[in-house]
């Protein structure tokens, strides 16, 4: 009950701002049609829209939420009644937007001529069964894949996978690839990394383009250390997620300067300046107790932590710093910490972050961190489009998209069972009490209420095939973005999650691949014919960073030329 008296006094700040500003989110907009079809069958913005279009075209209708087709079936029902059309595309196997309301439970009705909103139109179902972008044995290995885990899904979401049987339109062969790496290994993650590299290095040896290869993950996270590695390992790369300002830690290491400038009593920031200092080998620490002088260090004053800058020979001068505006300041850490002995993309964009406040804002530090704070979700590299550089994005963000290479990294994640929430009428529990109205309650669908009254055990068990069929859909819509090549790279470790399992199962049933060690494939790789014309890069061996104080000098003397008078 807190929990909902809070969300309540949120939700009524947000209606004041709102009329303060005159404005509504685009996300009530479909509540506010649902409630005036409620009022009336045919309210007057539908027949204003109706009388104007007679035919409709609805995309992705997988992911169609109930609340927006209920908003919709009177539009199509008018255009369909005075002999209009309606035009649904849509693949129930890539539904894969539960979590924002999609409802492929819906769309396999329309499919299966089951009863729906408009069964008494005629209709005319179609199933397209050529598929135009893959290599055949990457349509055939994913036909073979799918099929086997249709025994995971119960009706009717298994008639979505049963027989799978599509046909192949090139004639090149593809090449499929899967590497199940060993729970036994130290560390996981650095092996997927260390083989992501590898299938890198081994595409470009075959004249592919780092632009021809994509990189897919279930999470940013993931894309983060994928780009922080490939970065390391000097490899270009393209990602809205990966390539935010923020992520970088030299970017945090300077933001924290300026906070520790500001206030000498930021502690925080402090350790965490020296934490970066340390770990970077700026500051070179003999005591084997880092922590306890991170600990200590952290806490002095301003003009003590200086001292301990100078005598680690960083030549740290608050005085000097703070005479300085701030655009001017950010570059001179950059110089006294010998950041600049390298190209870095980040601290590049950040200087050309940092000038454009100081030229369209104020030159205060403090003003600086404040306008940070609000931006530093948005301020990111700009990569030009046609650049030379392998691509990072979220499974989700590559449906619909189709890509020479694909590389599907870290293929092993956990179901997430128990972290959605269900309300549940609790009414009929309660009727000892003689209520009057209808009591609910929010409760997580967890293991644990399957051992519960029916009502409950029955939300769990939907729930659950929910899941599943969320994660096959993933895995679908990841597997079927390449054209020539496709790398699974899966780890047995159940730590990390349980979708290894549908892999390994395969294998153990399957005849399809050839296996050395633990990798299995199918197809064969082919070299490029040719390359694209493409963007080169442009490498700099040094970022150039001097002092205009240090170059211009002003004349004492003033000097008067007889001649001229």
């Amino acid at each position: 009950f807190f929990l909902v008296g809070v969300l309540g006094k949120i939700n009524q700040k947000i209606s004041y701002l709102k009329r303060e500003k005159n404005i509504i989110h685009i996300s009530e907009f479909n509540q506010i049609i649902l409630k005036f079809l409620e009022q009336s069958a045919a309210p007057f913005i539908y027949e204003k829209i109706g009388l104007k279009y007679s035919h409709y075209f609805i995309d992705e209708f997988q992911d169609t939420s109930k609340i927006q087709w209920n908003n919709l079936v009177p539009l199509v029902e008018e255009a369909l009644s005075v002999g209009g059309s309606c035009l649904i595309v849509g693949d129930g196997k890539q539904s894969i937007y539960r979590w924002r309301g999609g409802e492929v439970l819906q769309f396999l009705k329309l499919c299966n001529n089951e009863l729906h909103n408009l069964s008494h139109f005629s209709n005319n179902i179609k199933s397209l069964k050529i598929n135009y972008r893959s290599g055949n044995k990457i349509v055939t290995f994913n036909n073979n894949f799918f099929s086997f885990l249709a025994s995971h899904l119960k009706p009717p979401y298994n008639k979505l996978y049963q027989n799978l049987n599509q046909k192949y339109h090139h004639k090149q062969k593809g090449y499929v690839e899967l590497s199940m790496l060993d729970k036994a290994l130290k560390d996981v993650v650095d092996e997927t990394l260390k083989e992501v590299y590898s299938k890198i290095k081994s595409s470009q040896d075959d004249n592919y383009s780092f632009s021809d290869i994509i990189l897919l993950t279930r999470s940013n996270k993931e894309i983060n250390t994928i780009a922080h590695y490939l970065t390391e390992k000097g490899i270009p790369i393209i990602s809205s997620e990966s390539l935010l300002l923020k992520n970088s830690k030299t970017v945090e290491f300077l933001i924290n300067n300026l906070a520790v400038i500001l206030d000498e009593s930021d502690y925080l920031s402090k350790a965490k300046l020296l934490e970066y200092l340390i770990s970077q080998q700026i500051l070179k620490i003999e005591t084997c107790n880092i922590h306890q002088f991170i600990s200590t260090s952290s806490k002095v004053s301003n003009l003590q932590f200086e001292k301990l800058l100078n005598n680690h020979n960083i030549n740290f001068r608050l005085k000097d710093l703070l005479c300085l505006n701030v655009f001017e300041l950010v570059e001179q850490l950059v110089r006294i910490y010998n950041i600049d002995n390298k190209v870095n993309l980040y601290i590049i964009f950040f200087l050309d972050f940092v000038f454009e406040f100081a030229v369209k804002e104020t030159n205060t530090v403090s003003q600086f961190l404040q306008y940070w704070n609000q931006k530093k979700n948005l301020a990111s590299i700009i990569i030009p489009s046609g650049m030379n550089a392998v691509e990072i994005m979220t499974i989700h963000k590559s449906k619909g998209l189709q890509f020479p290479i694909v590389i599907f990294p870290f293929a092993n994640w956990k179901e997430d069972l128990g972290k959605e929430k269900r309300w549940f009428d609790v009414s009929s529990f309660f009727s000892h009490k003689g209520l009057k109205n209808k009591l609910f309650n929010l409760l997580p669908l967890k293991k644990e209420i399957k051992n519960w009254p029916i009502l409950f055990q029955q939300a769990y068990f939907n729930h659950q095939e929910d899941v599943i069929l969320d994660n096959i859909n993933l895995l679908y819509v990841a597997m079927t973005r390449p054209k020539e090549r496709l790398y699974i790279i899966s780890n047995s470790d159940p730590k990390k999650g349980n979708i290894y399992k549908y892999f390994e199962n395969f294998i153990i049933q399957s005849k399809l691949l050839k296996s050395t060690h633990n990798i299995f494939y199918t197809g064969e790789k082919t070299k490029k014919v040719c390359k694209n014309q493409l963007i080169e890069n442009i490498d700099t061996s040094e970022f150039i960073s001097n002092s205009w104080r240090s170059r211009i000098r002003i004349k004492r003397k003033k000097y008067f030329n007889k001649i001229l008078k």
